[in-house]
């Protein structure tokens, strides 16, 4: 099953100038483009699409943001490194970061990409291929480049104040769906700064969780959550 155009294949190569190294496997980065809507099936039946990739550069993204901003701000504490990786991690932001890398060029999917996170997800998947094909240390360079010194600066990041919680009320109040914030835990911390987690219930069923050195930002974290899930889910 032929997935990529001849034009688009060829298009490929030019992931050397994006990660400024030649591939090992480009069929990895391929792979990263592949949308769940139009996964490809190999003879002994697995289905071949960018989720597990996904899964992967999920994982490898948090650990990098995290370690760049633990470098970068030594003044800074658990719960606002936090929330500040929580800014760049975000999924609106990252289809932003997809998008101007013209990552919608490459991605195969039978979905709208405009009215989804399809980029943003592609984008993870992105890095979870450039992991596995270049390493840790590659991998760090592109997200410097592309996220913490790309057009959208990291000091605009940490400008914007997105109120989660005002948003999921909301949405809330306009689909007649009771929300619910409740904090579970309260514990003092290293240096006796105290950290809260709370929760977020939509009809009684727990949507989201976070944590913060306040009662208002582990708030704003568990509803960045729930809103994370809720557009996933196709429901916000």
């Amino acid at each position: 099953m032929r997935l990529f155009s001849v034009k688009r294949e060829k298009s490929f190569y030019l992931v050397e100038n994006l990660i400024s190294s030649k591939p090992k496997d480009i069929s990895l980065y391929k792979l990263a483009f592949v949308h769940k809507s139009s996964s490809a099936t190999k003879k002994g039946g697995q289905t071949q699409n960018n989720e597990r990739l996904e899964f992967l550069g999920d994982a490898i993204l948090d650990a990098l943001v995290a370690d760049i901003l633990y470098q970068k701000f030594p003044e800074k504490n658990e719960g606002e490194l936090t929330n500040i990786r929580s800014k760049i991690v975000n999924r609106a932001f990252l289809n932003q970061v997809a998008q101007r890398l013209a990552f919608d060029k490459f991605v195969v999917a039978t979905s709208n990409l405009s009215n989804s996170n399809i980029l943003g997800n592609a984008f993870e998947a992105f890095i979870g291929a450039l992991y596995l094909d270049q390493g840790y240390l590659v991998t760090r360079r592109f997200v410097l480049k592309h996220i913490f010194h790309g057009p959208i600066s990291l000091s605009s990041i940490l400008l914007e104040d997105t109120n989660y919680k005002s948003r999921l009320l909301e949405w809330s109040q306009k689909n007649k769906k009771e929300v619910e914030f409740e904090v579970i835990e309260e514990v003092l911390g290293r240096d006796n700064i105290p950290k809260f987690v709370s929760q977020v219930k939509i009809l009684g069923e727990t949507y989201g969780s976070g944590t913060g050195t306040s009662k208002k930002e582990s708030h704003q974290n568990a509803a960045r959550q729930t809103i994370e899930r809720l557009e996933a889910e196709g429901l916000l």
